[in-house]
């Protein structure tokens, strides 16, 4: 099972949601195999992407992937999201009943 949180307040719990089997497997074809990147994004405030946590029946179980314009973090090694994994998620927490939020994001 997959968590999601939209990594965008401080001070207050962030939205978080879960995905389903398939949405799981989308996903994580997504984060697969992606050309290494020259370097991470700088963690701006407000909207600082989305964090993806692999959970299993005792919790989460590992340290979250941060999807971040055009990177992908995993284990503090930035990757290039070349197939678009920052735009799925942003459809995924729309349809979670984010838009709102993601509405109020000033564009990059």
């Amino acid at each position: 099972m997959v968590q999601i949180e939209l990594d965008i307040f401080s001070g207050r719990p962030n939205p978080t949601w879960r995905l389903d089997d398939a949405q799981t497997i989308e996903l994580l074809a997504l984060l697969s195999d992606l050309p290494v990147a020259t370097q991470g994004q700088p963690e701006p405030l407000g909207y600082r992407g989305f964090l993806v946590y692999r959970c299993g029946s005792a919790g989460v179980a590992a340290a979250p992937v941060r999807v971040f314009a055009g990177t992908v973090e995993i284990d503090s090694q930035p990757f290039a999201d070349i197939r678009g994994a920052e735009a799925w998620l942003q459809r995924s927490a729309r349809a979670n009943g984010w838009a709102a939020i993601l509405d109020g994001i000033p564009p990059r």
